[in-house]
């Protein structure tokens, strides 16, 4: 059974500023790629449209934990359909407070964006109407975020 569930989601946030070792403030993407999962390791499977090509699991500012980032370089076909993949741990998933994404420019057409989430057999999916963002206003806030 696959339900429904809401969450804040942020797009098109492409680079995030890091201060390299000369001083000089550099825009940079950040990415973490997880191999993907053996038998017995605790992850969660997410799969979205191939427009999205980045996605970060954030935890409530307040907790102190890791945010978890990855690109979704990794493609898969599920019901004939290409969905692009990525696989999180577990708890990095069952801690996030917001979900956000990016995608390609082309993306714009998207009028939603549907996040599938396998864990162990259990099915969700995540669903927000993406013409809902505003872009700027999207951008601002999940870059004071980080």
């Amino acid at each position: 059974m696959t339900e429904t569930i809401e969450l804040e989601l942020y797009g098109n946030v492409e680079a995030v500023e890091t201060k390299t070792g000369d001083g000089i403030p550099r825009v940079v993407p950040q990415t973490v790629t997880l191999p993907a999962p053996s038998a017995g390791d605790h992850v969660v499977v997410l799969r979205t449209d191939p427009d999205v090509t980045f996605i970060h699991v954030l935890p409530p500012e307040s907790d102190g934990l890791e945010g978890f980032d990855s690109d979704l370089a990794t493609t898969t076909t599920v019901d004939g359909e290409p969905r692009s993949e990525c696989w999180v741990s577990a708890p990095a998933l069952e801690n996030a407070a917001q979900l956000s994404i990016d995608t390609h420019d082309r993306a714009g057409d998207l009028e939603t964006v549907d996040i599938d989430v396998d864990y162990r057999g259990w099915t969700a999916r995540l669903a927000r109407r993406v013409r809902e963002f505003k872009h700027k206003r999207r951008a601002n806030k999940a870059l004071a975020r980080r």
